[in-house]
């Protein structure tokens, strides 16, 4: 008889525990704040995606880090065909402060933008670049936020050729 107590105090010691240490990462996830997204949208196919990098505490990101950042591995992907129209859309707070799309870490807007969405054309991304023989394949279409000046956030998402 004692056995089955034992058991059943055991398994009330290992509910406890997975359970406090569920809360625990619970309360841990409920602590950070989540970045403003980035989407891009190719006909009816969608892709958001939150900052690679992103100044907290009101801290700019210097221009290291924001070059780093531009180089980091994007973490969702979309398909582009030759024709299609890129849309690529920001959250308010990054429009009011104002925002430039990169490709491959190439500027690909001549001034800042103010606006939440923008359109491109996707063939404009996948032009050969000098000493390149050919078009690459596929590009990191990245979006960094300017506030004062300062380099705020930087997205990153792959953007495919598909043939």
């Amino acid at each position: 008889m004692s056995y089955a107590f034992s058991v059943s105090r055991r398994g009330l010691r290992t509910a406890a525990a997975l359970g406090a240490a569920t809360l625990g990462l619970l309360v841990t996830t409920a602590c950070e704040k989540p970045t403003p997204l980035m989407t891009v949208t190719v006909g009816s196919e969608t892709v958001t995606t939150e900052a690679a990098c992103y100044a907290e505490d009101g801290k700019a990101l210097s221009r290291d880090e924001g070059f780093a950042c531009l180089k980091q591995k994007p973490d969702a992907t979309i398909g582009v065909r030759q024709g299609d129209r890129v849309h690529v859309g920001v959250e308010p707070e990054m429009a009011d402060a104002g925002w430039v799309v990169f490709a491959n870490q190439r500027p690909m807007s001549a001034e800042e933008l103010t606006s939440t969405y923008q359109t491109f054309d996707a063939e404009q991304w996948f032009q050969p670049q000098p000493g390149q023989g050919s078009a690459p394949d596929e590009v990191t279409l990245s979006v960094a936020t300017l506030g004062e000046d300062e380099l705020e956030g930087v997205w990153n998402i792959k953007v495919t050729r598909e043939k």
